[in-house]
């Protein structure tokens, strides 16, 4: 069954579209994963008074809730177009990874450009604080940029082995 499965992913991952989600999608799981995993976020917390700490709280909620609606919304956008692009031919699997490269890339955007209502970076007065706060930051783009790099590194490799030249 393992067998069967992988070989279906290797015909798979070949398609131009399948191979801009699985780099999006690797993209996204070491970001994550990451920022979950990061020391540098309880250093900054144990930097916070009480106050602080629950202003933080409520930030990375709101954060939360943005990035799911933006998911959300993307997810819808992109089974519309899915959905007006089974007329045009493509197979189930081709209109999944357009699914997945327009929800993942849609989704990055609407998240940036969504009104945030606060920042923690103004509430922070001392300079401890604020360089903890840099090290977040710097830290969370960096893995969201070497996570996209990594997997288009590890896709291309994949590709230029695995797949047919044309």
């Amino acid at each position: 069954m393992f067998f069967y499965i992988y070989i279906v992913y290797i015909m798979y991952i070949c398609k131009p579209y399948c191979a801009i989600a699985t780099i999006l999608l690797l993209g996204m799981l070491v970001c994550m994963s990451q920022v979950i995993q990061d020391p540098k976020f309880k250093e900054f917390e144990n930097t916070l008074s009480n106050e602080l700490k629950e202003k933080y709280k409520n930030i990375v909620k709101e954060r939360t809730n943005i990035y799911y609606k933006s998911l959300g919304l993307s997810f819808t956008f992109s089974a519309f177009i899915a959905n007006l692009s089974i007329k045009q031919g493509y197979t189930r699997q081709t209109l999944f990874c357009i699914v997945i490269s327009i929800t993942l890339f849609l989704s990055a955007i609407i998240y940036k450009i969504y009104p945030k209502s606060d920042y923690m970076i103004v509430h922070l007065e001392e300079k401890e604080q604020r360089e903890a706060w840099l090290r977040n930051y710097r830290a969370m783009q960096l893995n969201c940029h070497v996570g996209h790099l990594l997997g288009t590194v590890g896709v291309s490799l994949f590709l230029s082995s695995f797949c047919e030249k044309k």
